[in-house]
């Protein structure tokens, strides 16, 4: 939906009741400041539902691969308030002060929130090494309230070499802004806001569902080869449903390789330890 610049001028400048009218004007805002971004070698990732109706076009401006990475927060068994750590698609950060927290509790946790992570999203979930080295990678949100799912996932990102992360919102709190300074090489966000200005921000924010976004993507064409990961990890039926048995083969198989690597003294590679600010 397009608006005039008479109206714009009442929305942004009249009573500021809202900073945009929807995630479009949000990304027209968000836009004009990746045209230095256009025609190089990026990859935009999309952290949430809410972040495809900006991610999915700012792709399209920059020519660049779309990777959808919605997470989960791992809530704290003592404080369901608190979050101990987040779990992606293909990745998990739990903090290190989280150490007197059973680690059963959480590796039980972790295998669950991927499974409803695959139920929600089935066909779409794309792993994040698919070709991050050496690439701009933007990560996109269409507000940032609290930073512990953005740095999860900058945590995980930097695992595979990028040649820059730029983390990018219309509006971001004062104190997630901070943090997310502290972990990305350049932060764009349009407006900065307090915690109890956050409904403030979308004049319309309509909710998008599960189903929503999977047609985003598919309509957008950044599904095509986002499902062969997971024929190629699961036994997938004709009707693009996953096996029960198969995810029990696979978490059975991750919780193998968890003993294997303690009982060597390897790194885990499933959950990396980090601490957040």
């Amino acid at each position: 939906m397009l608006i005039s610049k008479e109206t714009e001028m009442k929305l942004m400048i009249g009573q500021r009741k809202y900073l945009f009218l929807n995630r479009a004007h949000a990304f027209r805002k968000v836009s004009s400041r990746f045209k230095a971004y256009e025609n190089q070698d990026c990859c935009v990732i999309a952290t949430s539902n809410g972040a495809l109706p900006i991610a999915i076009p700012l792709s399209h401006q920059l020519g660049s691969d779309l990777i959808f990475t919605p997470s989960i927060m791992i809530e704290d068994p003592c404080d369901s308030s608190r979050s101990i750590g987040v779990v992606g698609f293909d990745y998990t950060i739990a903090g290190n002060e989280n150490r007197d927290i059973p680690q059963d509790y959480i590796y039980r946790k972790v295998r669950a929130l991927r499974s409803e992570l695959l139920s929600r999203y089935p066909g779409v979930l794309r792993p994040l090494h698919s070709g991050l080295q050496d690439k701009i990678v933007i990560v996109v949100s269409d507000v940032v309230q609290t930073s512990d799912e953005i740095v999860g996932l900058l945590e995980a990102i930097r695992r595979h070499q990028p040649k820059r992360i730029v983390v990018t919102a219309p509006a971001i709190t004062h104190c997630a802004a901070r943090t997310v300074a502290k972990h990305a090489e350049v932060s764009i966000f349009i407006h900065f806001t307090s915690e109890d200005m956050i409904n403030r921000i979308y004049m319309n924010l309509n909710s998008i569902s599960d189903k929503a976004a999977i047609e985003l993507l598919n309509v957008s064409g950044s599904a095509t080869s986002q499902s062969e990961w997971i024929k190629s990890n699961f036994n997938v039926d004709n009707a693009g449903t996953i096996s029960p048995a198969s995810v029990a083969s696979e978490r059975r198989k991750i919780r193998l390789q968890d003993l294997s690597r303690k009982r060597l003294n390897q790194p885990d590679q499933k959950v990396i330890l980090t601490t957040y600010t």
